[in-house]
């Protein structure tokens, strides 16, 4: 396994070489430090061959989301600055076909709804299963 740290700020990009999937890339956009680690460590765990990026908020993840050109978006909802929802705007905005995976403490319904109407692929709640969140990650992919 190879994991590369950039001298890049509020970045980490994350190689892991393990077969399967070649190349996917991974944007986790998660204001808490402690959930974004452990989406990472999930990752790591897995066969497939991942590139992993992180934005501590909304804003970071529209710029990250144009630099990097992820496959997927894991995306929390309630975040500092720019929310989740406005992010899934401008990133379905700027790409149609992005894959957005939300990941919400949020209860209210109403807006996991939103989203799923506006367009993401799925929603997991926290605290998430590692299984649930590889399983959901690998059906996108597929």
């Amino acid at each position: 396994m190879e994991k590369t740290f950039p001298d890049k700020k509020n970045l980490i990009k994350y190689k892991i070489k393990c077969g399967g999937l070649v190349g996917k890339k991974i944007l986790i956009v998660e204001d808490e430090a402690d959930i974004r680690e452990a989406l990472k460590s999930i990752f790591a765990t897995t066969d497939k061959d991942y590139e992993l990026y992180e934005a501590v908020d909304g804003a970071e993840a529209i710029s990250k989301y144009k630099k990097f050109n992820p496959d997927l978006i894991l995306l929390d909802i309630l975040m500092p600055e720019v929310d989740g929802l406005q992010v899934v705007k401008k990133v379905l905005t700027y790409n149609p076909k992005a894959n957005i995976l939300i990941i919400t403490a949020l209860g209210d319904k109403r807006i996991v709804a939103q989203a799923v109407r506006m367009g993401v692929k799925g929603y997991i709640t926290k605290p998430f299963e590692f299984q649930r969140i590889i399983e959901t990650v690998e059906k996108i992919f597929s």
